[in-house]
């Protein structure tokens, strides 16, 4: 976990590694002040076993717990997590909370933020070869998201651009994407280098598998 020494402790993040993609990047770790595996005892029964195949009665569809998730067993360790204090309640009460366990955190859903910044695209030499184009200006008309998520989830899809690198990023949106219902957003955002934000406050597992756009080139101005 890391921290910054401007912040209190509680706005701890962590730094987590994708072992399958190699890829790293940073989670919200609001008041926790620990993480560590651990064997509680939540009430003193057997816990809630390791879900197993010929135990399910009902649809597929039926089923709310995540892929992969892991039961809880008194006799068994869990990754536990350490809050010394519940700012948003009424009283200060320590909580200690499991984790990898269903889509929620702490009872509320889990925002997830998916972004990419300063795309170039691509163009055409005098040889007719493709290159990335860091020049003309691109004018976004339409943009095509591959959402893996079951319908009906809905997404906020921002929009951003920059004529200089040493520009801020400037969104537009948000432009509202129903999983099921729509294909692609609409919008008119100009710039030589183009971002996008996808953000989701929904309890599902969801990932983009690819993404398109519709663009013109208007120029080196």
């Amino acid at each position: 976990m890391l921290s910054s020494a401007s912040e209190p402790f509680w706005c701890t993040k962590a730094l987590i590694w994708n072992w399958r993609f190699d890829t790293w990047q940073f989670r919200e770790l609001p008041k926790a002040s620990h993480i560590a595996r651990g064997i509680v005892d939540f009430g003193g029964g057997s816990g809630t076993p390791l879900l197993v195949w010929d135990s399910i009665t009902t649809s597929w569809d039926s089923q709310t717990i995540a892929w992969g998730e892991q039961g809880f067993k008194t006799t068994e360790p869990s990754l536990l997590m350490a809050y010394p204090f519940d700012s948003v309640g009424a009283s200060d009460t320590p909580q200690l909370l499991k984790l990898n366990s269903g889509f929620t955190f702490d009872g509320s859903n889990i925002g997830s933020i998916l972004e990419r910044e300063r795309l170039q695209f691509g163009g055409m030499d005098s040889r007719g070869e493709s290159h990335l184009d860091k020049q003309t200006i691109k004018y976004i008309k339409e943009v095509w998201p591959y959402i893996d998520a079951p319908a009906g989830t809905f997404f906020n899809i921002f929009i951003g651009s920059q004529r200089f690198l040493s520009d801020p990023v400037t969104y537009s949106g948000p432009f509202l994407f129903t999983v099921g219902t729509d294909q692609k957003i609409n919008c008119r955002v100009v710039g030589r280098y183009i971002s996008y934000r996808i953000t989701c406050d929904c309890a599902v597992n969801w990932k983009l598998t690819d993404i398109d756009f519709i663009y013109d080139l208007v120029g080196r101005y």
